[in-house]
């Protein structure tokens, strides 16, 4: 009892005494990354305050069931989107029918389009007839390292000079001021994938594709060669054959995704026949905006819907001979997918 107190005793006294607290745990990935940008960019004349990574927002219920493999969410969405092919097309201003049944963890890496702007940059002007985009998809896994410099601090080596008089030359002074501030961003991504994740990367686009490349082996190598998944995908494959469907592979990561993929390739098909009518449409009438808003869309939204209710059928079959494999097969590819994506910095 006397040894109990004794600690007691020292404990209070080292936090009445106001000691230093322990140091904070070392950043993870995620956040060294950040660090060495901030390092990378301040070198070359540039502020950049280094995010502070958190924790990924947890997805909404229903997806987070759907993942799990549960029936019931899964034939929800289903007999409504089907796998999430034609469903935007066929009802546009359904917010549910721009995101998949289940969000693929590669899709939360950044396009590598997105320009690297100083904080200080002027917001561009919106076109005045934008076009018709997706509502954005949420992220599964985690949010990578981000190259845009975050909406704190500004360029040390862009602010114009006070005598540069006249709105042309600072216009000008900070049009090269942005393209600086892009570059040096850009080269300070790939030094800092290279130095923090041991990668040859040239942009983010690269690191993408390793990203995706990686992430299909890793499914590949432990999900293909589980014994009990490969009963189950066999049992599943199977009655898909016997309700009339084509199945040609019977490996779990295949036959998991092989009438989604199905209806994929066709609306691919039909995308590439829509660009080749608008090209066609643009030689007749020899001027792009002679062509139709309508001829734009790869379907009207009634034939879509036709191809929709092909798919809602074909998803609630393949959910049908599918349940008991999804229940296994789901959570294992979840698991996997969030060990990588440790792994290659996408979540602290």
């Amino acid at each position: 009892m006397r040894k109990i107190v004794a600690l007691l005793g020292v404990a209070a006294m080292a936090t009445g005494c106001g000691l230093v607290p322990a140091p904070p745990p070392a950043p993870g990935v995620l956040g060294r990354q950040q660090q060495v940008m901030a390092a990378c960019m301040k070198g070359r004349g540039f502020a950049y305050a280094p995010a502070a990574p958190g924790t990924p927002a947890p997805p909404a219920a229903d997806e987070q069931r759907r993942r799990g493999g549960d029936q019931a969410a899964m034939r929800a969405y289903r007999s409504r989107y089907g796998y999430g092919v034609f469903a935007a097309l066929a009802r546009p201003n359904d917010p549910l029918a721009h995101v998949p049944e289940t969000l693929p963890p590669q899709a939360d890496l950044p396009a590598a389009e997105t320009p690297v702007t100083p904080p200080s940059a002027p917001a561009a002007t919106a076109d005045p007839t934008p076009t018709r985009t997706h509502a954005p998809e949420p992220p599964a896994v985690g949010t990578p390292l981000a190259v845009e410099p975050p909406a704190v601090g500004t360029p040390l080596a862009v602010e114009p000079p006070p005598e540069t008089p006249g709105p042309a030359r600072t216009r000008a002074h900070s049009a090269a001021g942005t393209d600086a501030y892009a570059a040096a961003g850009a080269e300070c991504y790939v030094i800092t994938v290279k130095q923090v994740l041991g990668r040859d990367v040239t942009d983010a686009a690269h690191l993408r594709r390793q990203y995706v490349r990686a992430l299909g082996r890793a499914w590949r190598n432990e999900l293909d060669a589980d014994p009990g998944l490969i009963a189950l995908a066999g049992s599943y494959a199977y009655c898909l054959t016997a309700k009339g469907y084509e199945v040609t592979a019977t490996a779990p990561t295949e036959v998991a995704t092989s009438e989604r993929d199905r209806f994929a390739a066709l609306l691919e098909r039909l995308e590439k026949s829509a660009a080749r009518h608008r090209e066609g449409k643009r030689v007749q009438r020899r001027s792009p905006a002679d062509v139709s808003d309508e001829s734009r869309q790869v379907l009207p939204a009634r034939e879509a819907e036709r191809y929709l209710r092909r798919e809602i059928a074909s998803a609630l079959d393949d959910l049908e001979c599918g349940a008991r494999f999804f229940a296994v097969y789901r959570p294992r590819q979840e698991a996997v997918a969030e060990r990588l994506a440790t792994t290659w910095g996408l979540v602290p």
